[in-house]
């Protein structure tokens, strides 16, 4: 799985948009306890990644609750699917002829005009696989991992990524 890896500062944005719009579908009585939440995932991301037994613990800024917030395990799939599909575009032969061909449109200050292209199907099922196989790794029941998978790789996909993410 491609864990806690956050090499760009984008990444770290996207990550967090992509959590946050899972979370308002899926959790938004969380919403008002997102930024704190993942203020506090980004600080410490092995916490929500060491599995079930991190999960149980206090979050660590006043909040004593009963069940566990789903906003720290959006988070972690959703950078986990994050750093999935950057390396899907960054392993394809599309992805380096697109950044190659944006590199000189933009040498000649213009852009360019063709669209690009959104995520294939197959890419999109690689990371709904991703995306459940880390939910359930952190102690999630599959139909809510199956749940939680579709959320984040589908609020990816409506943060059009591929358009302004692909770059380097």
């Amino acid at each position: 799985m491609h864990r806690m890896g956050m090499s760009r500062p984008t990444d770290r944005e996207l990550t967090r948009d992509v959590a946050r719009q899972a979370i308002a579908h899926l959790a938004p009585d969380e919403l008002t306890l997102f930024d704190a939440a993942s203020d506090q995932y980004f600080n410490k991301p092995s916490r929500v990644h060491r599995g079930r037994a991190g999960l149980d613990e206090p979050l660590g800024f006043g909040i004593d609750q009963a069940a566990v917030l789903l906003t720290p395990l959006a988070l972690a799939v959703a950078t986990d699917v994050v750093n999935a599909a950057r390396d899907e575009l960054a392993n394809g032969l599309v992805g380096w002829i697109r950044r190659r061909m944006i590199s000189w449109f933009r040498r000649r200050g213009r852009k360019p005009r063709t669209a690009v292209q959104p995520l294939t199907a197959d890419q999109a099922a690689y990371l709904r696989k991703v995306a459940a196989e880390t939910a359930t790794s952190l102690g999630l029941e599959t139909p809510r991992a199956t749940v939680l998978a579709n959320a984040i790789v589908g609020a990816l996909i409506s943060s059009g990524f591929g358009d302004e993410h692909a770059g380097p």
